[in-house]
């Protein structure tokens, strides 16, 4: 049959199936029934007309149908896989990585305690001066574990959250440098937590360290030990290509290392959780503490040791990794399409990209003005202090938060709302498109912007956890506000902006991911390393020193962050149209038109 019959004979029901899609009350049977009939055509338009615009057309219907019949179970069926399917097996592939990395830390522990029984400073050389000093003091008080009780819960959980993400993602990404940086730092954690156990082994407080430390240090220590073997599982695509090349094979082991460290995240969380608001009980009866250790460990070798080893048994439904390469995107960048996370995740750095380099230099540029004033208005300080080793990452809100509106705040928004007009300009100029935003549209841009960061000037955690919450919504009500070929309208942002809600937040958790994996990068001790060469080959004085380092570490933390807030806004952006297509399925519609057809004298042709 050829297209145009096949196409004319059924033109009256697909416009049928159109209506069921346009009315948000048909029966579920018709549009189940629906579903049925496109399908069944598509199957024979993919065998006969595999390249012609109907088989384009059916797809694009079966999928919309799809979706209007799953809505939510999708989402939720992807989060199911990938806890189900997705992780543990990648958890089998890493095996023998998870067992290096098991092995080099029970070593490095060994090594702690061995060194600090020859060594009686060797614990002030690991741990550090003001920590064996403080707990002597609480020791000697009657309270070993007082240094548990030193902070308010809430402070104490982000900030330990913080902590334990960064030295997760530090040893992960150190796998880069051929396993080898994994390995490394895995083994020095290792050392930290065996002179750790001893020094109290030493105190003659064994029993009240072990039910206290590892109440939250059974998952925390766990999950350092994946991390490890997730950065040896991303160094050895580098290390052993195989049969793929070396960048096909590094872009499979990073897809699954990537997976086991999203997998192990929450685990820090509830780690963090327990450390902060349970650990600090040193009274609770001795029998509830060893059940959560005994549950946590339970846990952590069912789900991701027991659990893994019996889904390989069953065999996996479907290969995730090993027998397919990462997502490779064209060069075009289609906005209205639905998209899954992942895709929209891949297209925030295509289109990144395709901005050109103008965006990445303005971001250095404005972190390097945050820096420079960062430095002028701490020049009456002792600098070098407030960016010393990981001080300064935890006193971020001294850098980027704010008391008062004042010549800081005024210049932190004049730089982030000069990087996202400068985004907008861009993606629109990618896209092609001339029309030029009203004057309506700039202003409701920069009132938002300014409201938004009023958020800033909010205490500490509150600050962070509300520009966490408001900066997804924030971006992608501004994507809907400069809507291509559109006349925003209120009711149309709202609609679009809150639809997949946690889409919205699980790609900006993703891009967040990604920053803290960059940041790891550049932020680690061989940048130190280049401080100290700059200091011995210019021969500068300690003033001139402390403000090469200072502004050198602001500069790439400030930029780091300002490319975080760039990837937001592009990625979200992208979400808008996706949620557009989804609800709305306007470009759907447009294709259903252009299929017309037209008699002649040699019979039924599409226009």
């Amino acid at each position: 049959m050829k297209e145009t019959e096949f196409v004319r004979q059924n033109k009256d029901k697909w416009s049928k199936d159109e209506a069921i899609l346009r009315n948000k009350n048909a029966h579920p049977d018709s549009v189940s029934d629906a579903f049925t009939d496109i399908t069944e055509d598509l199957s024979y338009a993919s065998t006969f007309y595999p390249y012609r615009s109907v088989r384009y057309y059916l797809n694009k219907q079966a999928q919309y149908v799809y979706f209007r019949v799953n809505k939510q179970q999708v989402s939720l069926a992807k989060i199911k896989r990938f806890w189900t399917d997705e992780l543990p097996q990648a958890m089998v592939e890493s095996r023998k990585d998870m067992n290096l990395a098991f092995f080099i830390f029970l070593v490095g522990m060994l090594i702690g305690v061995v060194s600090s029984v020859y060594d009686p400073e060797f614990s002030r050389l690991i741990l550090g001066d003001n920590y064996i000093d403080q707990t002597l003091q609480n020791i000697a008080n009657g309270d070993p574990m007082g240094i548990y009780k030193s902070s308010a819960p809430a402070d104490m959980f982000f900030r330990i959250t913080l902590n334990n993400l960064m030295v997760a993602y530090r040893v992960f990404v150190m796998g880069i440098v051929f396993s080898i940086g994994s390995a490394v730092t895995l083994f020095y954690n290792a050392i930290m937590v065996g002179t750790f156990q001893f020094f109290f082994f030493e105190q003659a407080i064994f029993k009240e360290s072990i039910l206290a430390i590892w109440l939250h240090g059974t998952l925390e220590i766990s999950s350092i030990i994946l991390a490890g073997g997730a950065g040896l599982t991303l160094g050895r695509g580098l290390l052993f290509p195989g049969t793929y090349s070396r960048s096909q094979a590094f872009q499979l082991s990073a897809q699954r290392g990537l997976k086991i460290m999203l997998g192990i995240t929450p685990v820090f969380i509830l780690a963090a959780i327990i450390e902060s608001f349970a650990t600090r009980y040193t009274d609770a009866p001795d029998i509830l503490r060893i059940l959560i250790i005994l549950a946590s460990l339970t846990f952590i070798l069912y789900y991701y040791v027991y659990y893994p080893w019996k889904k390989e048994m069953h065999g996996f439904s479907k290969k995730y990794t090993n027998d397919q390469l990462a997502y490779s995107l064209s060069n075009t960048i289609e906005l209205n399409e639905v998209k899954s996370v992942g895709t929209l995740f891949s297209e925030s750095f295509l289109l990144m990209r395709k901005m050109g380099s103008r965006p990445f230099i303005i971001t250095f540029l404005a972190g390097l003005a945050l820096a420079l004033f960062f430095v002028y208005s701490n020049r009456n300080n002792d600098l070098l202090p407030l960016i010393a080793g990981d001080w300064f990452v935890y006193n971020l809100n001294r850098y980027f938060l704010f008391y008062s509106i004042n010549a800081s705040w005024w210049l932190n928004f004049a730089l982030y709302t000069g990087i996202i007009f400068l985004l907008i300009f861009r993606f629109r100029k990618v896209m092609k498109v001339k029309k030029s935003l009203s004057k309506i549209q700039l202003f409701s841009i920069v009132v938002l912007l300014f409201l938004w960061h009023l958020l800033f000037l909010l205490p500490g955690n509150t600050a962070w956890l509300a520009l966490f919450l408001a900066t997804p919504l924030l971006f992608i009500i501004i994507a809907g506000i400069t809507e291509i070929d559109k006349e925003p309208t209120a009711g149309r942002i709202i609609y679009l902006s809150f639809s997949r809600i946690f889409h919205s937040y699980f790609l900006s958790f993703l891009l967040v991911i990604v920053t803290i994996i960059l940041f790891m990068i550049v932020y680690t001790p061989l940048l130190w390393f280049y401080m100290d060469v700059i200091s011995e080959n210019l021969n500068v004085n300690e003033k001139v020193y402390t403000y090469i380092v200072v502004i050198s570490l602001t500069s790439i933390i400030s930029t780091v962050f300002f490319l975080l807030i760039s990837y937001l806004f592009i990625g979200l952006n992208l979400l808008f149209y996706s949620n557009a297509e989804f609800k709305l399925g306007e470009s759907l519609r447009q294709q259903i038109k252009s299929i017309r057809v037209k008699k002649t004298a040699y019979g039924l042709e599409r226009e």
